[in-house]
């Protein structure tokens, strides 16, 4: 990010304190003459239980608090202070005074405090974060893993100038096309003259494109988007064995004098679908990984980039080339890791309606609104990173109702108006009953044939003799709806508890349902599987597999230990991709 902007981390300790009634505010727990000297304290990033072992489960509202002072130098600058992720709900006081507030869990929110943050001056920064399913909110009351609260990402403060870039949005083809549409705002409080230049390297440094645009005017209060555009045939695409990063630098004049900049790393890279597969570059591409909570042993649903990196590292040494990062947008760094080390990622939001159906519908008008807004943003947030090759709008809703299916429909709609340049599609569970895949560029399919969900747990299941089979005869039986769309199985998989074998949850068991329902994919229309999932992570509670807490499908433990499902995934995963 630009050296011409200030940043201030506001990560370390702050005081914590739980509020299962809601009174707080009523309470001044904002103001600056409030005495938090008996909270707890935690550090941020952190979820809620960092901050007492009583909240396991929790569900409610806790505080955070800190002071906060900005250097005297930010005066006359624009201040904001950004969050990178807040779940569910945040409201943001400084001094007292409500800030802002946001209702979109794993999603970066900025607040302008310009007036409010005085440099030089201490202030007191709180937030109040409400972890709550709320009807009509997104994930609201469906979800599929524990909903951790807290602030789970980085906060800092920024000072830059009132007149800056708001953001650039890139589009580069392997074949060396390139756009670049930079946006000025202006909140000086008057008209301004400026002047934007761009330029493009390599790795190595080496200059590929240098443009500057003609002077143009940004009325107060407005903003200009000026595009850049060349045919650098000699850029080197980013792919999976060859993930190779460029940057774009942009470059903003106001009369005359510098006033701000903006780097984004980006890939020279293309995606496509059509009957005979999914094209990376122009080459096919089979798709082969892993499905990944962000949960970690040490931090929970809480930002720990070292347990990140090493999850990716490990899978793109079993052979994955793809992950999906399940079922929300997930940290940055995250997307950045993927970026380097050559890793597709499939992005989504997390629209659920399978485990509250009922409420789903009474709140189906609000949920849906709170979809689109979600996916703009992560959209919005995410569009630079090569990596990400899908966009995916929700994941096994009941799309036997006709309404949830057309709300499905005009969500990809949405995703491709706002980015054309990757697959846009949504995650069926109800594909054998109720297909639905008119919109979408891939037949996105997730089945568990070896596991006998409402037969309990005494039926005669696992038949992994059977499953392949179950597996490919379904398969056909989807390709012939739909012969012009390949098929992605975004979730295999079985359960097993760590350590045991020798019985129908046994790591044994885990691993041969996993080699015997992935060949059931050998069709030419299948083009991957996303193992599902990578290490087992907390559930809600009480709902699945007789109240286990803890989910029990990966193919690692929660510690990260190497189960035989791994050794079983990895071998089939490198063998298909001739490693």
């Amino acid at each position: 990010m630009a050296a011409m902007r200030d940043t201030v981390s506001l990560d370390g300790i702050w005081s914590f304190i739980p509020d299962p009634s809601a009174e707080g505010e009523r309470n001044g727990f904002a103001t600056p003459g409030y005495d938090p000297r008996e909270w707890g304290s935690v550090p941020v990033p952190s979820c809620f239980e960092t901050g007492s072992r009583w909240l396991d489960h929790y569900q409610g509202v806790c505080w955070y608090r800190r002071n906060v002072k900005v250097p005297g130098a930010w005066s006359g600058k624009r201040i904001s202070i950004r969050f990178q992720g807040v779940n569910y709900r945040a409201r943001v006081f400084l001094d007292g005074r409500t800030a802002g507030e946001n209702g979109d869990g794993f999603l970066p929110f900025e607040i302008d405090v310009t007036g409010l943050l005085i440099p030089g001056n201490e202030s007191v920064l709180a937030v109040e974060v409400d972890n709550s399913h709320h009807p009509g909110d997104v994930p609201g009351c469906h979800v599929g893993w524990r909903g951790f609260g807290g602030i789970l990402r980085s906060v800092t403060a920024e000072a830059a100038d009132p007149a800056r870039i708001e953001s650039i949005v890139l589009k580069a083809g392997h074949s060396g096309s390139f756009t670049a549409d930079a946006t000025v705002k202006n909140a000086r409080g008057r008209q301004i003259t400026a002047g934007l230049s761009l330029s493009v390297t390599s790795p190595d440094g080496t200059v590929l494109l240098e443009q500057r645009s003609s002077e143009f005017t940004v009325e107060a209060g407005g903003a200009e988007t000026i595009t850049f555009s060349a045919d650098l045939p000699g850029a080197v695409p980013w792919s999976p064995q060859k993930p190779v990063l460029h940057t774009a630098r942009a470059e903003l004049l106001v009369d005359g004098k510098a006033a701000d900049e903006m780097a984004e790393r980006f890939g020279f890279r293309t995606v496509e679908a059509d009957q005979d597969g999914i094209r990376l570059n122009g080459d096919r591409i089979f798709i082969t990984g892993f499905n990944r909570h962000e949960d970690s042993p040490r931090t929970a649903m809480a930002v720990d980039t070292a347990t990140t990196r090493r999850d990716l590292v490990e899978m793109k040494e079993a052979g994955a080339n793809t992950v999906r990062l399940c079922h929300y947008p997930h940290d940055p760094s995250e997307l950045s890791m993927c970026d380097e080390l050559g890793l597709l990622v499939f992005a989504e939001i997390p629209l659920y309606f399978w485990n509250d159906e009922r409420d789903g519908l009474e709140n189906r008008e609000a949920r849906c609104s709170s979809a689109a807004r979600q996916l703009e943003r992560m959209i919005v947030r995410d569009r630079n990173h090569p990596s990400i090759i899908f966009w995916s709008v929700s994941n096994e809703t009941s799309e036997q109702i006709p309404e949830i299916a057309a709300d499905n429909r005009e969500l990809i709609r949405k995703a491709r108006a706002l980015d054309p340049t990757r697959l846009c599609v949504h995650v069926s569970n109800h594909w054998k009953d109720h297909p639905e895949f008119e919109e979408d560029d891939v037949v996105c399919v997730n089945g568990y044939p070896s596991m006998a969900w409402d037969n309990g747990p005494r039926a005669r299941w696992p038949d992994p003799d059977r499953s392949g089979a179950a597996w490919r005869e379904d398969l056909s039986r989807l390709h012939e709806r739909y012969p012009g769309k390949p098929i992605l199985v975004t979730e295999f998989g079985y359960c097993s508890f760590p350590g045991t074998y020798g019985h129908r949850f046994g790591e044994d068991t885990h691993a041969l349902v996993l080699e015997e329902e992935y060949r059931g994919f050998d069709a030419p229309y299948v083009t991957g599987a996303l193992a599902w999932c990578w290490a087992d992570h907390p559930w809600p509670a009480g709902r699945f597999l007789g109240g286990l807490a803890m989910s029990p499908f990966g193919v690692v433990s929660r510690e990260r230990t190497h189960l035989l499902p791994f050794h079983a995934v990895r071998a089939l995963f490198r063998r298909r991709l001739g490693l």
